[in-house]
Protein backbone atom coordinates (compact mmCIF):
# COMPACT_ATOMS: atom_id res chain seq x y z
CA UNK A 1 0.00 0.00 0.00
CA UNK A 2 1.36 3.73 -1.01
CA UNK A 3 2.38 5.20 2.47
CA UNK A 4 1.15 8.43 1.39
CA UNK A 5 -2.91 6.57 1.09
CA UNK A 6 -2.86 5.14 4.55
CA UNK A 7 -5.57 6.14 7.02
CA UNK A 8 -4.78 8.13 9.66
CA UNK A 9 -7.94 7.94 11.31
CA UNK A 10 -9.64 10.59 12.81
CA UNK A 11 -8.87 12.16 15.58
CA UNK A 12 -4.97 12.15 14.85
CA UNK A 13 -5.38 15.51 13.49
CA UNK A 14 -1.63 17.45 13.66
CA UNK A 15 -1.41 20.05 16.19
CA UNK A 16 1.13 22.62 16.15
CA UNK A 17 3.67 22.23 18.95
CA UNK A 18 4.23 24.84 21.12
CA UNK A 19 8.31 24.21 21.86
CA UNK A 20 10.41 24.50 24.71
CA UNK A 21 13.17 26.86 24.44
CA UNK A 22 16.01 24.33 23.81
CA UNK A 23 19.09 25.21 21.76
CA UNK A 24 19.04 22.70 18.55
CA UNK A 25 22.06 20.95 16.55
CA UNK A 26 22.22 18.49 13.85
CA UNK A 27 24.67 15.60 14.00
CA UNK A 28 24.71 12.34 11.21
CA UNK A 29 24.27 9.27 13.61
CA UNK A 30 25.10 5.86 12.14
CA UNK A 31 22.29 2.61 11.59
CA UNK A 32 22.66 -0.49 12.89
CA UNK A 33 23.55 -1.39 9.27
CA UNK A 34 26.23 1.22 8.93
CA UNK A 35 24.18 3.82 7.02
CA UNK A 36 24.16 7.99 7.50
CA UNK A 37 21.27 9.49 9.72
CA UNK A 38 21.27 12.98 9.67
CA UNK A 39 18.85 14.04 13.02
CA UNK A 40 18.00 17.60 14.48
CA UNK A 41 18.02 17.04 18.30
CA UNK A 42 17.36 19.42 21.11
CA UNK A 43 20.80 20.35 23.43
CA UNK A 44 20.27 19.40 27.55
CA UNK A 45 17.83 16.81 26.76
CA UNK A 46 17.47 13.61 26.42
CA UNK A 47 17.34 13.16 23.02
CA UNK A 48 21.62 13.11 22.32
CA UNK A 49 21.55 9.38 24.56
CA UNK A 50 18.46 8.79 23.12
CA UNK A 51 19.89 9.33 19.16
CA UNK A 52 23.25 7.30 19.75
CA UNK A 53 21.70 4.09 21.62
CA UNK A 54 19.18 3.27 19.30
CA UNK A 55 21.61 4.06 16.20
CA UNK A 56 25.34 3.87 17.13
CA UNK A 57 25.17 1.22 20.08
CA UNK A 58 21.98 -0.53 17.96
CA UNK A 59 20.07 -0.84 21.51
CA UNK A 60 17.71 -2.84 19.96
CA UNK A 61 19.72 -5.34 18.34
CA UNK A 62 18.61 -4.84 14.68
CA UNK A 63 21.71 -5.01 13.03
CA UNK A 64 21.60 -8.66 12.00
CA UNK A 65 17.68 -8.54 10.88
CA UNK A 66 16.15 -7.76 7.50
CA UNK A 67 12.68 -6.35 7.34
CA UNK A 68 10.22 -6.29 4.12
CA UNK A 69 6.63 -4.67 4.34
CA UNK A 70 6.02 -2.81 7.31
CA UNK A 71 7.40 -1.88 10.46
CA UNK A 72 5.61 -0.54 13.68
CA UNK A 73 7.30 2.06 15.96
CA UNK A 74 5.52 2.94 19.22
CA UNK A 75 7.43 5.98 21.12
CA UNK A 76 8.85 7.08 17.98
CA UNK A 77 10.47 9.92 19.71
CA UNK A 78 12.30 11.87 17.17
CA UNK A 79 13.01 9.26 15.09
CA UNK A 80 15.73 7.11 15.57
CA UNK A 81 14.03 4.03 15.13
CA UNK A 82 11.63 4.81 12.70
CA UNK A 83 14.61 6.01 10.50
CA UNK A 84 17.37 3.52 10.86
CA UNK A 85 14.84 0.68 10.13
CA UNK A 86 13.78 3.33 6.59
CA UNK A 87 17.28 3.50 5.89
CA UNK A 88 18.49 0.14 6.45
CA UNK A 89 15.68 -1.79 4.79
CA UNK A 90 14.78 0.13 1.27
CA UNK A 91 11.14 -0.32 0.44
CA UNK A 92 9.93 -1.00 4.47
CA UNK A 93 7.38 0.71 4.73
CA UNK A 94 7.14 2.48 8.61
CA UNK A 95 4.76 3.74 10.80
CA UNK A 96 5.66 6.18 13.46
CA UNK A 97 3.09 6.58 16.81
CA UNK A 98 4.09 9.42 18.61
CA UNK A 99 2.14 11.47 21.42
CA UNK A 100 4.05 14.05 22.28
CA UNK A 101 3.17 17.01 19.85
CA UNK A 102 6.70 18.58 20.18
CA UNK A 103 8.66 15.34 19.54
CA UNK A 104 6.31 14.71 16.43
CA UNK A 105 7.90 17.90 14.58
CA UNK A 106 11.00 16.65 14.93
CA UNK A 107 10.22 13.30 13.43
CA UNK A 108 8.69 15.31 10.73
CA UNK A 109 11.59 17.44 10.11
CA UNK A 110 14.17 14.42 10.72
CA UNK A 111 12.21 12.22 7.91
CA UNK A 112 12.17 15.12 5.34
CA UNK A 113 15.91 15.47 5.73
CA UNK A 114 16.55 11.82 4.99
CA UNK A 115 14.46 12.04 2.23
CA UNK A 116 12.12 9.47 3.59
CA UNK A 117 8.45 9.32 4.20
CA UNK A 118 7.37 7.62 7.12
CA UNK A 119 3.38 7.31 8.27
CA UNK A 120 3.62 9.31 11.51
CA UNK A 121 0.22 9.04 13.83
CA UNK A 122 0.03 11.59 16.55
CA UNK A 123 -1.13 9.15 19.29
CA UNK A 124 -0.56 7.29 22.26
CA UNK A 125 -0.37 3.27 22.21
CA UNK A 126 -2.60 1.50 23.66
CA UNK A 127 -4.51 -1.45 23.87
CA UNK A 128 -7.39 -2.60 21.54
CA UNK A 129 -10.03 -1.04 23.82
CA UNK A 130 -8.57 1.99 24.78
CA UNK A 131 -10.04 5.23 22.65
CA UNK A 132 -8.50 8.26 24.82
CA UNK A 133 -5.45 8.76 27.19
CA UNK A 134 -4.23 11.57 29.21
CA UNK A 135 -0.56 12.06 28.80
CA UNK A 136 1.86 14.42 30.93
CA UNK A 137 5.14 16.03 29.71
CA UNK A 138 7.38 18.99 29.53
CA UNK A 139 8.25 18.84 32.94
CA UNK A 140 9.73 21.93 34.36
CA UNK A 141 11.35 22.48 37.85
CA UNK A 142 14.45 20.89 38.00
CA UNK A 143 17.26 19.88 36.00
CA UNK A 144 16.83 16.32 35.52
CA UNK A 145 12.89 17.20 35.14
CA UNK A 146 13.61 19.39 31.86
CA UNK A 147 16.59 16.67 30.49
CA UNK A 148 13.88 14.26 30.68
CA UNK A 149 11.06 16.69 29.11
CA UNK A 150 10.03 15.10 26.30
CA UNK A 151 9.55 11.62 27.60
CA UNK A 152 5.85 11.27 27.95
CA UNK A 153 4.70 10.64 31.21
CA UNK A 154 8.76 11.03 32.74
CA UNK A 155 8.66 7.72 34.47
CA UNK A 156 12.58 9.05 34.97
CA UNK A 157 11.88 11.59 36.74
CA UNK A 158 10.50 10.75 39.88
CA UNK A 159 10.39 6.61 39.86
CA UNK A 160 7.34 6.41 40.24
CA UNK A 161 5.12 8.36 37.10
CA UNK A 162 3.58 10.17 39.33
CA UNK A 163 3.21 13.92 38.00
CA UNK A 164 4.61 15.88 41.17
CA UNK A 165 6.64 18.42 39.24
CA UNK A 166 5.36 21.68 36.91
CA UNK A 167 4.12 19.96 33.32
CA UNK A 168 1.52 20.04 30.81
CA UNK A 169 -1.37 17.58 29.75
CA UNK A 170 -2.55 16.57 26.62
CA UNK A 171 -5.76 14.42 25.93
CA UNK A 172 -5.00 12.12 22.87
CA UNK A 173 -6.25 9.86 20.70
CA UNK A 174 -5.50 5.75 20.92
CA UNK A 175 -4.14 3.32 19.00
CA UNK A 176 -3.06 -0.51 19.05
CA UNK A 177 -1.65 -2.81 16.49
CA UNK A 178 -4.82 -4.57 15.58
CA UNK A 179 -6.35 -1.06 14.87
CA UNK A 180 -3.34 -0.41 12.51
CA UNK A 181 -3.76 -3.34 10.96
CA UNK A 182 -6.89 -3.30 10.22
CA UNK A 183 -7.58 -0.03 9.54
CA UNK A 184 -4.76 0.13 6.07
CA UNK A 185 -5.39 -3.88 5.01
CA UNK A 186 -2.41 -5.24 6.59
CA UNK A 187 -1.36 -8.85 7.09
CA UNK A 188 1.07 -8.69 8.98
CA UNK A 189 3.83 -6.48 10.78
CA UNK A 190 7.63 -7.42 9.96
CA UNK A 191 8.48 -5.95 13.54
CA UNK A 192 7.37 -3.78 16.42
CA UNK A 193 9.74 -1.28 18.62
CA UNK A 194 7.78 -0.67 21.76
CA UNK A 195 9.27 2.23 23.86
CA UNK A 196 6.42 3.85 25.52
CA UNK A 197 6.98 4.19 29.17
CA UNK A 198 4.47 1.63 29.96
CA UNK A 199 2.13 1.25 27.68
CA UNK A 200 3.74 -1.82 26.11
CA UNK A 201 1.28 -3.71 28.67
CA UNK A 202 -1.82 -2.68 27.51
CA UNK A 203 -0.46 -2.72 24.21
CA UNK A 204 0.62 -6.52 24.06
CA UNK A 205 -2.68 -7.81 25.33
CA UNK A 206 -3.90 -7.19 22.28
CA UNK A 207 -4.47 -10.54 20.18
CA UNK A 208 -3.20 -9.13 17.15
CA UNK A 209 0.51 -9.43 18.47
CA UNK A 210 0.06 -13.02 16.59
CA UNK A 211 0.28 -11.07 13.18
CA UNK A 212 3.65 -9.56 14.22
CA UNK A 213 7.30 -11.52 13.31
CA UNK A 214 9.35 -9.87 15.96
CA UNK A 215 8.32 -7.31 18.94
CA UNK A 216 11.67 -5.68 20.60
CA UNK A 217 12.04 -2.61 23.26
CA UNK A 218 11.66 -1.80 26.52
CA UNK A 219 9.54 -3.09 29.50
CA UNK A 220 9.11 -0.60 32.76
CA UNK A 221 7.50 -1.92 35.70
CA UNK A 222 5.00 1.12 36.48
CA UNK A 223 1.80 0.13 38.94
CA UNK A 224 4.44 -2.81 40.28
CA UNK A 225 4.12 -4.58 36.97
CA UNK A 226 6.90 -7.53 36.96
CA UNK A 227 9.00 -9.15 34.22
CA UNK A 228 6.82 -12.41 34.84
CA UNK A 229 3.53 -10.39 33.86
CA UNK A 230 5.19 -8.93 30.87
CA UNK A 231 6.22 -12.57 29.84
CA UNK A 232 2.89 -14.01 30.29
CA UNK A 233 1.66 -11.91 27.67
CA UNK A 234 3.61 -13.23 24.69
CA UNK A 235 4.99 -16.17 25.82
CA UNK A 236 1.65 -17.81 23.98
CA UNK A 237 2.75 -16.51 21.05
CA UNK A 238 6.32 -15.53 20.82
CA UNK A 239 9.79 -16.95 22.04
CA UNK A 240 10.98 -14.41 24.72
CA UNK A 241 14.48 -13.08 25.92
CA UNK A 242 15.09 -10.19 28.52
CA UNK A 243 17.78 -7.92 28.72
CA UNK A 244 19.12 -5.54 31.68
CA UNK A 245 18.06 -5.93 35.67
CA UNK A 246 14.96 -8.52 36.26
CA UNK A 247 13.25 -5.38 38.33
CA UNK A 248 12.93 -3.47 35.35
CA UNK A 249 13.12 -1.42 33.77
CA UNK A 250 14.80 -3.62 30.86
CA UNK A 251 15.19 -4.55 27.33
CA UNK A 252 13.27 -7.68 25.77
CA UNK A 253 13.25 -9.30 22.21
CA UNK A 254 9.83 -11.38 21.19
CA UNK A 255 10.30 -13.83 18.29
CA UNK A 256 7.66 -15.60 16.75
CA UNK A 257 7.15 -18.86 16.51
Amino acid sequence: MDPGRMSARPGFAHEEALMIEYAEATHTFTSPKGNPVQMHYRKNSSDWNTLWSALNEDEYKLAGRSFTGYALDVGAHIGSVSLGLAIDNPGLTVISVEPVPDNVEFLRRNASVNGLSLVILEAAGAGPDDERTTINYRYRGTEAAEHHAFIGDASLIEGTGQPTLEHETRDIACVSIGAILDWNGIDRLSVVKIDCEGCEFRMLTDPAIDRVDLIVGEWHPNGNKTQGMFRALLEATHDVTFSGFEAGPGGFVAVRR
